[in-house]
């Protein structure tokens, strides 16, 4: 028997006291009677791992117990094997006892009866706001705990989960069975799907971890067709098929045991995941011990001993520095039948120096962090207790065992080590081979073709530049895409029959009997043994370049034969942009030159610019910047700028900018042409402005109808403004929404008075009349393109949907919500609720603010509620701002 009250780390510093003391032995009946000695505790949680199949031997142990502790709460789990104090213990029984100072302890179990209601119950009546810790067991043939899981993360995403589900030992040998497995509480095991306990405290801290040590191997697969734990086909192939293909006939035909060696591991969120098979179906699918989504890209995974004790020696430096009282391990059973003992003893020794441990071997571990729970194989998973109490109490120094140093250099493990250090190096060849595919989609052209010479793959930049879809391309030979008559290589046809390379211009048939030229290289592509199977060709368009060649010819025999002056076209091209735009040039940032439609633009006189600073007219040192590192990078730099001219007026300018270089290659001058765009910006204002205060009368008059305050508007306006900018939008888009969120109810112009001004509560009748306001403020305003119109019809429709989907008129839910609309709910109802209505007096802002936060991911969108309740200072400053005159 091993009772830990206290325990002193090595390292130096004052020992410290436990408040959560672990007690842990196998049952007998010496042992049992120890429990008398814990009659004064009042907090008990016992975990029971029941190593034997047969359920009165559980029962009776149960009974015993409640005997001598009524006061205690119990779980019970079926096991393949306990864990105590650094050991596994087999086809027995294991109680481990923790007692609390400051921690309340109750528990829960359930049968198939009430199957229907466990989720409801547990997260609406046993779950309380001070729980910190769940400890769950799950019959292993309920399969319902995947659903169980999710349902307690959403309603709480910070409380902790562990444990896992119920395993067993087969009678007749020590394999895993998939039968009989059991859970139970202090009423006994019979009909028991799920126990679990709760740990409540203000005081317990509690830590989650997991070891996770396997490895991929090979290339990544890709899901293809699943259903929850059921995969159907991996890289279209039934899965089935997968595993002969990749790990021979005989794991295949003695699945599920036999792929306990090699689960299949993917990522969510970077947390790494293990998947083992649970059953084979007859159409080839797998049902495996967890979820697995359609396009998860999986990889077939072994591990080595030094990738064990990497990760153990890594987390139990973490742990030694931190203050534990007791560790909880779910222990995968999977790992026990693959790790070789040196491996499970060196890992549960080492985290039994560091505090008490108790734990067992399950079929599926739960595990919690912030991105959700899950449900894990192959893995450890490990919970670290604690309450932070201060007690002056007699510590003792726990024993420690010394650790034995793992052995490598068994076949089996140099071969595994082998195969990884392999792996890795096809790893890093791959991601090289997939740098240089990504640099050839990005930069060229691509035509894949078979053996036979049709084509069976083109990349995007092929499809976007002769307008094929892939429909109309794949399957095409290449003759019927080269045009092998006219082309300058006409050797192309020989080296593709002849399987040779080949380098030269293409001349290729596109959309509407169209030409691409394009500079080419054809590859054949072998396997192992040098036999070709495919082709590639590589092309880059220079379809512009021999057209302009050819123009070129033609213009230069053109001039010869027209005896043109080259000068005269020089001049009679610069005359024209005279004409036309404002033109400028400079020279190291000094103004040489400038147009006459530049001084019309600016007006300044040419003498006034002549000798000046680029600034002098191009103004903001920011815009002038850019355009210097463009022309640096470029040569040429195209952008918007504004300025004023010398009356003050602000221009908007598209301007292009050229570098002009002598025979030497070195910068001469800049030449920039600019645009002006002035007039057609300040229309665009005159007209966003008159939309504007159209928007903002509308919703004046909606809301006067309804007998509501112009503040009403303004208010919920200025909310919506400041949710929106702390929410994180741009400026312009958190300003959209101040201009278009005071429309939300102009749909109740279309409302008879005698609801609208209805002093009292409204009935059934004239609630749903009433709620039609949000549709037809929609048909009111969706009547034009314009931004900020179908902005506003969006905001009027939407900002009486719900964000659990009850709302109206069309039981929208969640993000499915547009933002606009969940913001403007969250905005007028704050507003409608701290002020006075016809229909009711204004209720206190601490009312308000319980009703917002009761009503986060229920009503309203939670992160909106806690932007309001965070930040509730600067809306009650808004609210005195633009408070009611009555």
């Amino acid at each position: 028997m091993h009772l830990y009250f206290a325990f002193y780390r090595g390292g130096g510093g004052k020992p410290r006291s436990i408040s959560v003391k672990t007690l842990s032995f196998t049952y007998n009946s010496d042992n049992l009677a120890k429990l008398k000695d814990l009659k004064q505790e009042t907090s008990i949680l016992i975990q029971i791992f029941c190593g034997v199949t047969d359920k009165e031997v559980a029962n009776n142990v149960i009974k015993k117990i409640t005997s001598i502790l009524p006061q205690a709460e119990i779980i019970l789990t079926s096991s393949f094997g306990a864990i105590f104090d650094g050991e596994i213990v087999k086809n027995d029984i294991v109680i481990c006892v923790s007692t609390f100072k400051e921690t309340i302890v109750r528990s829960i179990s359930f049968d198939n009866s009430n199957k229907q209601d466990i989720n409801k119950e547990i997260i609406e009546s046993f779950i309380k706001d001070n729980t910190k810790l769940l400890i769950i067991f799950n019959d292993y043939l309920n399969s319902n705990y995947q659903n169980m899981l999710s349902q307690i993360y959403k309603k709480y995403p910070n409380l902790s989960i562990t444990g896992g589900n119920s395993s067993i030992t087969d009678n007749n040998s020590s394999h895993l069975s998939y039968k009989n497995t059991f859970v139970g509480d202090k009423s006994g095991v019979n009909g028991k799907i799920l126990s679990i306990a709760a740990l409540d405290s203000s005081s317990l801290q509690v830590n989650s971890d997991y070891i996770f040590e396997w490895s991929g191997i090979g290339i990544e697969l890709i899901v293809t067709q699943s259903q929850g734990c059921v995969v159907k086909s991996i890289n279209n192939i039934p899965t089935i098929e997968i595993y002969r293909k990749y790990l021979g006939e005989y794991v295949a035909n003695n699945l599920p045991n036999s792929g306990m060696q090699f689960p299949i591991t993917f990522k969510v969120k970077n947390l790494s995941i293990a998947r083992v098979p649970k059953n084979v179906l007859p159409d080839g699918s797998i049902v495996y011990s967890g979820e697995v989504k359609e396009g998860t890209k999986v990889r077939f995974s072994t591990c080595s001993p030094n990738s064990v004790k990497q990760r153990v020696d890594l987390i139990s430096t973490k742990l030694i520095k931190q203050d534990i009282d007791s560790i909880f391990l779910y222990d995968c059973a999977g790992r026990y039948q693959y790790f070789q003992k040196s491996l499970l003893d060196y890992k549960l020794i080492t985290l039994n120096n560091i505090a008490p441990t108790a734990g067992h071997f399950t079929y599926g571990e739960f595990y919690h962090n912030n991105h959700g729970n899950h449900i894990f194989n192959l893995s450890n998973t490990f919970i670290t207790l604690k309450e932070s109490i201060t007690e002056e109490q007699i510590n003792t120094k726990r024993d420690i065992k010394i650790v034995d140093e793992l052995k490598e250099d068994s076949p089996f493990n140099i071969m595994i080590n082998l195969a990884q250090a392999i792996n890795l190096d096809y790893i890093q060849a791959m991601h090289l081979a997939n740098q240089y595919k990504e640099f050839l989609d990005k930069f060229a052209y691509i035509i894949y073709m078979n053996y036979s010479k049709n084509i069976i793959k083109v990349n995007d930049r092929f499809l976007d530049i002769t307008q094929y879809s892939e429909n109309e391309i794949i399957g095409k030979n290449y003759k019927e895409l080269f045009i092998l008559d006219d082309i300058e290589n006409d050797d192309v046809k020989y080296s593709m029959e002849n399987n040779n390379s080949w380098r030269g211009k293409l001349k290729i048939l596109i959309k509407d009997n169209d030409i691409l030229y394009a500079k080419s290289v054809i590859l054949p592509i072998t396997n192992h043994n040098k036999a070709i199977i495919a082709y590639m060709v590589a092309m880059d368009d220079i379809t512009d370049t021999t057209m302009e060649v050819r123009k070129l010819h033609e213009n230069l025999n053109m001039l010869h034969r027209d005896n043109m002056d080259k000068d005269f076209i020089i001049s009679e091209y610069e005359d024209l942009i005279n004409k036309t735009s404002p033109t400028i040039k400079t020279k190291k940032e000094i103004f040489i030159d400038v147009n006459d439609a530049c001084v019309d633009v600016f007006k300044y006189k040419k003498d006034e610019i002549l000798g000046r600073h680029i600034s002098f007219l191009l103004g903001d040192q920011n815009q002038i910047e850019q355009i210097k590192r463009n022309l640096a990078q470029t040569g040429f730099a195209r952008q918007m700028i504004t300025c004023k001219n010398r009356l003050g007026k602000t221009l908007y300018l598209q301007a292009s900018f050229m570098v002009i270089k002598n025979i030497y290659g070195n910068t001469d001058e800049v030449i920039g042409v600019l645009n002006s765009l002035t007039d057609y910006y300040e229309s665009q204002k005159e007209l966003e402005n008159i939309q504007k205060e159209v928007i903002f009368t509308m919703g004046q008059i909606g809301e006067g109808r309804s007998q509501e305050t112009g503040n009403h508007v303004r208010r919920v306006a200025e909310y919506s403004y400041l949710l929106a900018s702390l929410y994180g939008l741009q400026e312009r888009d958190a300003k959209l929404l101040k201009i278009v969120s005071p429309m939300h109810d102009i749909g109740k112009l279309a409302i008879p008075d005698s609801i609208l001004h209805k002093p009292g509560k409204l009935d059934n009748n004239e609630f749903e009349v009433m709620k039609t306001h949000a549709q037809k403020g929609f048909e009111m305003l969706n009547v034009s393109n314009q931004l900020v119109i179908k902005t506003a019809a969006e905001v009027a429709l939407t900002h009486h949907e719900w964000w659990n989907g009850n709302g109206y008129p069309n039981k929208l839910k969640g993000e499915d919500i547009p933002l606009y609309g969940r913001i403007t709910a969250v905005a007028d109802v704050f507003d409608a609720l701290s002020h006075d209505r016809c229909y009711k007096k204004a209720w206190g802002i601490d009312e308000v603010v319980n009703h917002m936060i009761k009503n986060r991911d229920v009503q309203f969108d939670g992160k909106i509620v806690d932007l309001l309740v965070n930040n509730l200072n600067d809306f009650l400053n808004i609210s005195l701002k633009f408070k009611d005159n009555f």
